[in-house]
Order: C-alpha cells, then sequence, then structure tokens
C-alpha cells in the first residue's frame, strides 16, 4: 500500500479516468500498474509519465519489447525494488521469455546472449556508480552492434527504471 494517497481506478476523477483508460488500451492491459498510480494526484504528470512509459516499451523503438522488460526487471532487481521486479519480469514471462526473467532473477547472466549481457552490464554501472560512465563503455555496446539510437534507448529505459523504481520505495511500493 503506497504511503500517499493514491488514486485507483475506481475513483478516479475524469481526468484522472482518461488518462488510465489510455494507458490501458495502448497496452492492452485491465489495469493500471503501480508506478504510474503514484502519479495520480498530479494528472499533469500521471499523463506524461503514462506517455513515457509507453514510447519507452512500444515495439518500433531500437530495442526490442523483451529487452526493455529485461532491463527493467535487472534495474529493479539491483535497487531492490520487489515490486518493479515482479511486474517486469512478469512481462517478460508473458513474452515467453520466462527464461530471460529467471536466470536475471537468479544471477545468471552468463546464459544471455553477449549483446543482452552487455546492455545489462551498462545498466548496473549506470545504476550503481553513473559517474564512472566513460566512452569505453558506450564502445562495448557498439561492439556488441548497439548504435547510438540503440544505445540512447538503453540509457533512457535504465534511468526511467531506476526513476519509477525511487518512486515506489519512496512513496510506499505496495508488497508482492
Amino acid at each position: 500500500m503506497a504511503w500517499i494517497k493514491v488514486l485507483d481506478e475506481q475513483n478516479a476523477p475524469p481526468a484522472v479516468a482518461a488518462v488510465y483508460e489510455q494507458w490501458r488500451e495502448a497496452n492492452a492491459s485491465a489495469q493500471v500498474p503501480d508506478h504510474l498510480k503514484h502519479h495520480s494526484l498530479s494528472t499533469e504528470t500521471l499523463a506524461a509519465f503514462a506517455q513515457l512509459d509507453q514510447v519507452l516499451s512500444r515495439q518500433a523503438g531500437p530495442l526490442r519489447p523483451y529487452q526493455s522488460a529485461m532491463i527493467a526487471t535487472y534495474v529493479s532487481r539491483i535497487n531492490h525494488c520487489r515490486c518493479g521486479t515482479a511486474y517486469h519480469s512478469e512481462k517478460l514471462r508473458a513474452m515467453e521469455k520466462g527464461g530471460v526473467a529467471e536466470w536475471i532473477l537468479n544471477k545468471q547472466l552468463h546464459y544471455l546472449g553477449a549483446r543482452d549481457r552487455a546492455m545489462l552490464l551498462y545498466a548496473h554501472k549506470l545504476t550503481t556508480d553513473a559517474a564512472a560512465i566513460t566512452t569505453a563503455d558506450l564502445e562495448a555496446l557498439r561492439a556488441v552492434a548497439l548504435d547510438d539510437a540503440a544505445i540512447l534507448a538503453l540509457c533512457q529505459q535504465v534511468a526511467y527504471t531506476n526513476l519509477t523504481n525511487r518512486m515506489l520505495l519512496g512513496l510506499g511500493a505496495p508488497p508482492e
């Protein structure tokens, strides 16, 4: 349960309900995730976060949908955000990538391909020691065929997941 007031789908005023409905339709989902509901007291930020969430997880970007979920699962795990870890690992399972979720949850990254492993190594460093990122880290990503658009998308996904994890943890993430 959140430590601040959160407007659920049944009791949301029309403006919030409209954002919730748009998110559900865009994501073919019956339920709005908690990391968006935490913004429900500010319709403007709720709408912005819902749009950013959709853009970062869309199918047409430089990262594959499973890679976005993989990165979010890994970053949430690093941050000890059980709610985020559960949400994103479930998305991986729904994409029939349950093995990837289990490898991440069990710290078995050696089973991943070189490209996915390189993305997670970058995600780890950006999450735990962002000031230590250098051009060598980006060159390691380029070495596994990530272009600059993919590197930008990777950095955005890591940063957004860190933000949502901190919002969940700072405002009371619901129990698993």
